[in-house]
């Protein structure tokens, strides 16, 4: 049995990776026989394979289609980590302002003329009346006070709400 040298070089790898799922395969073809041994060896970072055969040694690493589970995170406290108790913040908001209404007094429109003998005589032809003026509305910018819940604060920058 002839022995291939790089057959025997993927030993320590194999051992490195632990169990894996190997298959092998053999079919005839017009050339010769063509054969593969291929290797499977699911990770956290992903699947990676690995095949030998008579096109030489393949390899790839693709990684999973669902997020990666996370460890636990360990973070050591500072001087810069602190609450930041709760206080008073003052911002600033667009508010709309209706326009104001104003009534205006009309005055009587009145025609005066002078008769056949002379005298002055007033008609009145629109008596007097209140109007009311819509003024357009606008938009103002106003200070509002806003209470600030306390907080946590770390030194990486990072704020979470305190409990």
């Amino acid at each position: 049995m002839r022995r291939h040298p790089l057959l025997l070089s993927l030993a320590p790898l194999a051992l490195l990776l632990g169990p894996l799922t190997a298959v092998a395969s053999a079919r005839p073809t017009s050339h010769g026989l063509d054969w593969q041994l291929s290797a499977k060896k699911h990770t956290r970072l992903g699947t990676l394979r690995i095949s030998l055969g008579n096109h030489g040694l393949r390899g790839s690493l693709h990684a999973p289609r669902y997020p990666l589970p996370r460890g636990p995170r360990v973070h050591h406290h500072t001087a810069a980590c602190g609450v930041i108790p709760g206080h008073y913040e003052t911002r600033y908001e667009q508010v709309w302002v209706p326009g104001r209404s104003e009534s205006v007094w009309v005055p009587a429109e009145v025609q005066v003329y002078t008769d056949a003998y002379g005298y002055r005589t007033e008609r009145v032809i629109r008596p007097g009346h209140w109007e009311t003026i819509q003024h357009p509305g606008h938009y103002e910018q106003r200070a509002v006070q806003v209470w600030v819940e306390a907080r946590y604060r770390c030194g990486a920058g990072g704020i979470t709400p305190y409990r």
